[in-house]
This record gives structure tokens, C-alpha cells and sequence, in this order.
């Protein structure tokens, strides 16, 4: 006989934006409608400065006095300083991390036969809370969203009890000058819904979300932030192939409110991949177009305040997309003007934070506002 999937609950968030450290920070920028993006002095190719959005260099010159200019390290603290705060886990645990660039092993030769490896900062989640398991993805830019359906599916399945999923890319050049050459940045900014965006800019960004199973958090009383109420991974063709009439990110929408046996019209809000590119945002759209049809939810984006940080763009705008549930508010400036705009009032009770990356991987999470 098939069990009953078990229900899966966020009960922890931390992130790091260019706004520096902390969830009510990053939420205070987008609600005042702060860009992050600047010119990015610390090189200029021969075509110019390119535009991204850095940390604040109050939060850089702490990375250097406390922590000698690791700023992986640092992040790294930072969320699971604040996504657990004081809480002690117990029972069973796995981690599931992505990080693709890890620049204090770029910055120092000394770190990079030690750190120079993609299952580096899972691993060390994994020794600091006493997991059982850590795994590092490799996804592009939807990551951090596969990293928080692996984990949401483990609990499900009773694999754990917990799990801590999330992603972390902080700014190195090498990173900025590979997107640039290939022709993937924008020197206006990053406009995803403006009819002549024309590329993306980079971010620094990280997020970690702690899940629970409904049990697990019942048996220590913890404060519950959300319910992932379903989550659907596919894929698709790599560079330059992807399907161009949104076919694929409707269907992996489409599973995901099947899974969460809900039609398109009770669904609220979309934060979107949108990542100011032409190829990943026109297909995007028409899928959204396809399925909802008249009945378009509220589409919106944090990328032209805080940029895209690769793997970690997921994680950030996870935690954006569970802050929208949580405080029952969606920036108006941030909003696709084709679409709703939230009305003060009307409930916003679930959600999909989407991810799509140019290698043809695609993930949707579907939050789930849950009743205080």
C-alpha cells in the first residue's frame, strides 16, 4: 500500500543580497525599491566597466577584518547563523548545496586543494549540523530550486526528517568577464519585462531554507514559515535549444499544481526566472500565456534590484517568494505591467519561485502560505 507523502514545512531562511546579510534587510531594499546595480570597478575591459550588483563595502571591509577577505566563508555563516538561529536539530538530516564558483579558493592558492571542490560548502553544512548526508548540484541557474525539490522530496518520501537546501555564488571576476563573453550581461541592467531588455547582470547572492517534516516540527514546537506544497524538475535542450514556445516550463508548472492538486486559477504569484535575456524570458512568458491564459497570476522579479547570482538566484528569490507570503505584499515596481498587480487585501496563498537555466535545466518550487 502507497504511503501518503509526508508534508514538508519551511521553519528557517537566511540570505545574503547586495544588501548585505539578513531577510529583513534584502526585504526592506525591495520594498523601497533599491537598486544594487553599479558599475563594477575592480577591472574594466577594453569595452568598459561592466554593470553587477556587489555587497555593500561596509559588509566587504567586515569580510576582510574578521574573516581575511573570504567571502564564501563569511556568507556561509551568515545564513546558518540566521536560517537556525539557536535551534539544535535532531533526528535525521541532509543537505542539499549548490555552489559552482568558489572564489576563496581563486583568491588563495593555499585554500584550493582544500576548498577547490563542488561538494565543498555542502560538506561543511553537513559537519556543522550533524547531517547525514550532504550533496552538492550542479544545475546552472536553477540550482538552488532543484536543491530545495531534492530535499523537499526526501522528506516526503521519509528519507529525513530535515533537510537544509539553498546556494550560494558571490562575485568573482572571472565569473563576471565569462557571462560578459558570452554575451549574456546587459550594460543598462537587468529589465525583464521591459520590451528591449537585452541581458542580465550578476549578483551576489545566497539563500538556505531549513525544511521539516510536519512531524519533526510538531515534536519541537517550531514557528512555521510556509509549506512547500510541490516542486517539479525537467529539462530541456542545452545552449542556444531550448524549446522556443514555453512548451517545457508549462509542463513543469503544470505538474507542479497537479501535485499540489491545484488548478492555474487558485494560483496567486509567480516570481520568475526572468532573467533579463531574451531567450530564457520570451519562453517564460508564452508559457505562463499558455496556461493561465486571461488568468494571469502576479508575475514579478527581484533581479533589477539585486541581479542574478547564478546558482544562488533561486535561493534568494525563494526567500523573496516565502517574505511575499509572509507579509502579504508584492512590490508593485517589481511586478511584469502585463500582468495582475497585488491589491491591498486580496490574499496571496501560494506561490512558484521559477528557475530556468540556459543548459536546459528548469525547476519550479511551489510554496504554500500557512494560517498563523
Amino acid at each position: 500500500m502507497r504511503r501518503e507523502r509526508e508534508r514538508v514545512l519551511v521553519t528557517g531562511m537566511g540570505v545574503v543580497t547586495p544588501f548585505g546579510p539578513g531577510v529583513e534587510r534584502f526585504w526592506n531594499g525591495i520594498v523601497q525599491n533599491e537598486s544594487r546595480v553599479g558599475r563594477h570597478e575592480e577591472f574594466v575591459l577594453p569595452s568598459g566597466s561592466l554593470l553587477s550588483a556587489p555587497m555593500p563595502n561596509e559588509f566587504v571591509n567586515d569580510v576582510v577584518e574578521r574573516y581575511g577577505g573570504r567571502r564564501n566563508a563569511w556568507a556561509m555563516d551568515a545564513l546558518l547563523s540566521e536560517a537556525l538561529g539557536d535551534t539544535k536539530l535532531d533526528g535525521r538530516g541532509s543537505v542539499f548545496f549548490a555552489n559552482a564558483y568558489n572564489g576563496d579558493a581563486y583568491d588563495d592558492p593555499q585554500l584550493a586543494s582544500r576548498e577547490w571542490r563542488v561538494d565543498h560548502w555542502a560538506e561543511w553544512l553537513r559537519a556543522k549540523t550533524g547531517a547525514e548526508s550532504a550533496s552538492s548540484i550542479l544545475t546552472a541557474c536553477s540550482a538552488a530550486n532543484t536543491a530545495i525539490s531534492l530535499g523537499t522530496d526526501w522528506i516526503a518520501q521519509r528519507y529525513c526528517d530535515w533537510a537544509l537546501v539553498g546556494a550560494m555564488e558571490m562575485l568573482t571576476p572571472e565569473l563576471i568577464m565569462t557571462f560578459d563573453a558570452l554575451r549574456m550581461t546587459s550594460n543598462t541592467g537587468c529589465r525583464p519585462f521591459a520590451a528591449d531588455h537585452d541581458g542580465t547582470v550578476l549578483g551576489d547572492g545566497a539563500g538556505l531554507l531549513l525544511l521539516e517534516s510536519e512531524a519533526h516540527t510538531t515534536a519541537r514546537g517550531a514557528r512555521v514559515l510556509a509549506e512547500v506544497a510541490a516542486s517539479s524538475l525537467m529539462t530541456d535542450g542545452g545552449m542556444g535549444k531550448l524549446t522556443e514556445d514555453g512548451s517545457v516550463v508549462k509542463a513543469m508548472m503544470m505538474r507542479a499544481l497537479e501535485q499540489a492538486h491545484l488548478a492555474p486559477s487558485e494560483l496567486d504569484l509567480i516570481n520568475a526566472a526572468a532573467t533579463g535575456g531574451a531567450a530564457v524570458d520570451q519562453l517564460e512568458t508564452r508559457a505562463i500565456d499558455a496556461l493561465f491564459g486571461a488568468d494571469r497570476p502576479i508575475v514579478y522579479s527581484v533581479k533589477p534590484l539585486v541581479g542574478q547570482s547564478i546558482g544562488g538566484t533561486g535561493a534568494v528569490e525563494a526567500v523573496a517568494t516565502l517574505l511575499s507570503l509572509l507579509k502579504q505584499e508584492v512590490p508593485a515596481s517589481l511586478t511584469d505591467p502585463r500582468g495582475r498587480k497585488h491589491t491591498r487585501g486580496a490574499r496571496l496563498e501560494t506561490a512558484f519561485n521559477n528557475s530556468i537555466a540556459m543548459t536546459g535545466h528548469m525547476c519550479t518550487a511551489l510554496f504554500r502560505r500557512v494560517q498563523q
